[in-house]
């Protein structure tokens, strides 16, 4: 049960809504992608700054847009700041080290919660926290490494 427990000296003292990323990194950079879709037709984009991400969202589509890595504190914090997500949404999805959780705020839903997965190879079962936030016609999801769990959705999209 020990190794589950996250160090919370990091944020020792820091404010509530404090983005401090508390988790192993498990990824050097993020990855940002788009997928957008609408009855006729969907495309996928990957992009290395998220500038160009949001200018491509598209208000009569329905717009995906995921982040594989959770350590770029800054990214989560532009994200937070183009959408108007509060503080403490971003704080929680920075948290790796909790439990599932669900809340609205004005202008969305945040789900947060864990994918598990075994390692045939290395007879290893790992977590994941992936996090999602649902807004008007955008849906954002954190994951902490790039992974196969969304698969079988883009392909049915």
């Amino acid at each position: 049960m020990a190794r589950f427990l996250k160090s919370r000296k990091k944020a020792k003292g820091a404010a509530p809504g404090s983005l401090i990323f508390m988790g192993k990194q498990k990824m050097d950079n993020s990855h940002i992608r788009l997928f957008q879709y609408d009855a006729n037709s969907s495309s996928e984009y990957e992009y290395s700054d998220l500038a160009t991400a949001l200018s491509d969202i598209d208000e009569n589509k329905v717009n995906w847009l995921n982040v594989d890595g959770l350590q770029n504190t800054l990214l989560i914090k532009e994200i937070g700041h183009h959408f108007e997500l509060s503080p403490l949404a971003l704080e929680n999805i920075l948290n790796t080290g909790q439990r599932g959780k669900f809340f609205e705020d004005n202008n969305s839903i945040t789900l947060i919660t864990k994918a598990v997965s075994y390692n045939k190879e290395e007879k290893k079962v790992s977590v994941e926290q992936i996090s999602f936030v649902l807004l008007n016609n955008v849906l954002i999801s954190f994951q902490e490494r790039i992974g196969d769990h969304f698969d079988p959705v883009r392909n049915r999209i």
